[in-house]
């Protein structure tokens, strides 16, 4: 397990606010909550589609051939609800699961349909992230995804066991 610098020591009384407008983890859950709610109208309205449905197959429009497990883990979701989804859209014929050989485990294809339905759901996506940026500058929209890049990766290394004086 990766050995973290410790944490800086805050000198606040204990019973003192905790000011949630500039804590960095509570304005990105905002936020992802909002575009999630958002983004599941606008797919659901005009596509059909929910959220994770529509990641699903954009993961399999980008790489087909997917086990269940690796869409899990490049959506950044638990597996359940993953599978739930997988059902869903192979029932709705926009997806298919194909066996594997021997001990492999089963591999998704997108089917027509669901290229069709990726395919409409695109000018939706491009459109919300339009909007979304609308009030910044293309400088600013550069350094906001290099920041975002770099605390995705940051995020990843976090440790489970940090405790509260920093160690472990």
């Amino acid at each position: 397990m990766a050995r973290h610098p410790p944490l800086p020591q805050i000198e606040a009384p204990i019973d003192a606010p905790f000011d949630l407008q500039s804590y960095v983890p509570a304005l990105i859950n905002i936020l992802s909550a909002s575009l999630s709610t958002s983004a599941s109208v606008s797919y659901r309205r005009h596509v059909g589609l929910n959220v994770l449905e529509w990641r699903i197959l954009v993961q399999l429009a980008q790489r087909d051939g997917l086990s269940a497990r690796e869409v899990a883990d490049k959506v950044c979701q638990n597996k359940a609800p993953v599978s739930r989804a997988i059902q869903v859209l192979e029932g709705r014929g926009l997806l298919r699961v194909e066996p594997a050989e021997r001990g492999r485990r089963h591999r998704l294809s997108i089917t027509g349909a669901g290229r069709d339905a990726y395919r409409a759901a695109l000018p939706i996506a491009a459109a919300r992230q339009q909007q979304l940026l609308a009030g910044l500058r293309e400088d600013e929209i550069v350094q906001l995804r290099s920041f975002l890049a770099r605390m995705i990766v940051q995020a990843a290394s976090l440790a489970d066991d940090i405790g509260p004086d920093g160690g472990t």
